[in-house]
């Protein structure tokens, strides 16, 4: 079965990301499906599998065709002119999954099996290289599949990665997407359904996060939780344990050290009921006085945060590991 994705715009959200850098990701990953393709069992009560393949020639394609716009906008306009014949248009981007599976009934279809690989892939592009994949939650031509695909923006993750680059804190780099995904598919099982341990719990996480209209109080207060399983065992109130193991892993902010405590603060204020409630987005002007101040409150604390996240799980991948352990050392000094 073939499933073709809507991917929407993946191209850059701004003149800060490379093309070129993003459009070789891409290519990275599809090297690595050319060479392997992925086995998703998405149903625990059932054994059956989905081999899955990825044809990410159409996602590369737009790549290029916004970085010839960057390079040459005359070729670029002859270019497209000519594909607009053919019935082509640069406005999104598709990847297309070749699904081979078990015949019968089966609770968990290949729709589900592809929803959740969609998922996986997601995570794999977004940690190893954050902001570089999008799922615009339908399928190309196909209006009767259900489920249909996940729905997910990265724009908060490159942004979160940029402003990490330019602050040089926290460490966040490209990685290579064949370790990135080897340690995801070794980590995150497909039919893992709720999360407990602290590296499943950010991967999950990062989904909800990345998921359009989440609210940016929730956001906080699921990040916070994710960073006291990691670093306090999920404990409250030891903001101060948390904030030291955190930097003996990242390491220390040079140019903002009180970002922990803005983003402590702002998750006290949710938790607590003192912070403001927004209305729904789409019934708001961000011109508005109210509304400008309620993002300057939240954005900055949001942005370090998922920048933190990123970095936690970059972290991981590159030192393969799950989860971080603290021992205590006690040294008696001798009498003499």
């Amino acid at each position: 079965m073939i499933f073709r994705v809507d991917l929407g715009n993946i191209g850059p959200i701004d003149g800060k990301t490379d093309t070129r850098s993003r459009r070789e990701f891409w290519v990275e990953m599809a090297n690595h499906f050319a060479h392997q393709r992925a086995l998703v069992r998405p149903d625990t009560a059932s054994d059956l599998e989905w081999e899955v393949s990825v044809d990410a020639s159409d996602a590369i394609a737009f790549l290029e065709a916004i970085e010839m716009l960057e390079e040459s906008p005359e070729v670029f306009d002859e270019r497209v002119s000519s594909q607009r014949c053919l019935g082509r248009h640069f406005l999104s981007s598709a990847l297309i999954l070749h699904l081979t599976g078990p015949e019968g009934d089966y609770r968990l279809g290949p729709a589900s099996a592809a929803g959740k690989f969609l998922q996986q892939l997601f995570l794999g592009m977004n940690v190893a290289l954050p902001g570089s994949m999008h799922l615009a939650g339908r399928f190309v031509g196909e209006l009767e599949i259900t489920p249909a695909p996940p729905s997910l923006t990265s724009d908060l993750l490159e942004s979160a990665f940029q402003h990490a680059v330019q602050r040089a804190w926290p460490p966040l780099s490209r990685l290579s997407f064949g370790q990135t995904w080897q340690w995801l598919e070794e980590e995150l099982p497909y039919t893992l359904e709720v999360a407990e341990h602290p590296h499943h719990r950010a991967l999950l996480s990062l989904l909800y996060l990345s998921t359009p209209g989440y609210r940016e109080a929730d956001m906080l207060l699921l990040i916070a939780q994710v960073l006291e399983a990691f670093f306090s065992d999920g404990k409250q109130g030891v903001g101060s344990v948390l904030r030291k193991r955190l930097e003996l892993v990242l390491g220390a902010p040079a140019t903002h050290s009180n970002w922990f405590n803005k983003f402590y603060e702002r998750r006290s204020r949710i938790a607590h009921g003192s912070a403001p409630v927004f209305r729904p987005r789409d019934y708001t002007h961000d011109e508005n006085e109210a509304v400008a101040k309620y993002f300057q409150c939240y954005l900055a604390p949001i942005d370090e945060a998922f920048a933190v996240l990123l970095a936690i799980l970059q972290d991981l991948v590159t030192h393969d590991a799950r989860q971080y352990s603290f021992p205590q050392e006690v040294l008696r000094q001798p009498r003499k």
